[in-house]
């Protein structure tokens, strides 16, 4: 009697990854001028997205612009964030994470919607800005030094470092704030328009809020 072997056919089952589950973009851009990307932060192998008027900008991405371009942002509160050239900006890793952010380098702008449920903080170099309703610049410059004005409303201000000594302070409006490049905080201190004569990035930011009444 012959034994016949049947041959076994063994069924692989191969596990596809899941679809990501969409979430809400966590800004979109309304105005552009000139050139900017957006990267996914820490991630060197990933090639940067090309923005446009229109983009969305996702989570726990990086929004960075070129020489001479400016760039204006939406969030989903009703915020309005502005980049001047050659500026990055870090969003929060998560929409219901904490909403801070992270200036790298450059010119900041901001205007806070009275209907942010939470109040969103800045870190730049050893500043962390936290802003409430109201419109505050923040300038990271080259060496080091944090340049912080409140045009409306109110900001708090403290170390973001843990040498040197800790220390926060309360910026109120038409008032600045000097943090030199070693963490020091200087006094703060009244501005005017006349301080700003020749500031092109304050001239254009005005000229942007004018046209958004």
């Amino acid at each position: 009697m012959t034994t016949r072997i049947i041959p076994t056919v063994a069924f692989v089952c191969v596990a596809y990854p899941a679809v990501a589950q969409r979430t809400a973009a966590a800004a979109k851009v309304t105005f552009l001028e000139g050139t900017a990307d957006a990267v996914l932060a820490n991630a060197s192998d990933v090639m940067p997205s090309r923005l446009g008027e229109g983009s969305s900008i996702s989570y726990s991405h990086v929004v960075r612009t070129e020489d001479d371009s400016r760039l204006e942002l939406k969030l989903a509160d009703g915020s309005v964030v502005r980049l001047g050239p050659r500026s990055s900006l870090e969003f929060p890793t998560g929409e219901r994470r904490r909403a801070s952010y992270d200036l790298g380098r450059g010119a900041l702008w901001w205007i806070v919607s009275s209907r942010s449920a939470a109040t969103p903080e800045v870190q730049a170099g050893h500043a962390a800005v936290q802003m409430r309703a109201g419109t505050v610049r923040v300038d990271r410059h080259e060496d080091g030094s944090v340049l912080l004005r409140v045009y409306a409303g109110t900001a708090s201000v403290r170390r973001n470092s843990l040498a040197g000594d800790p220390w926060e302070k309360t910026v109120g409006k038409q008032m600045q704030l000097l943090i030199a490049p070693d963490g020091t905080a200087g006094v703060a201190a009244p501005f005017s328009e006349a301080d700003e004569r020749d500031d092109r990035w304050s001239a254009w930011n005005r000229k942007r809020d004018e046209q958004g009444k």
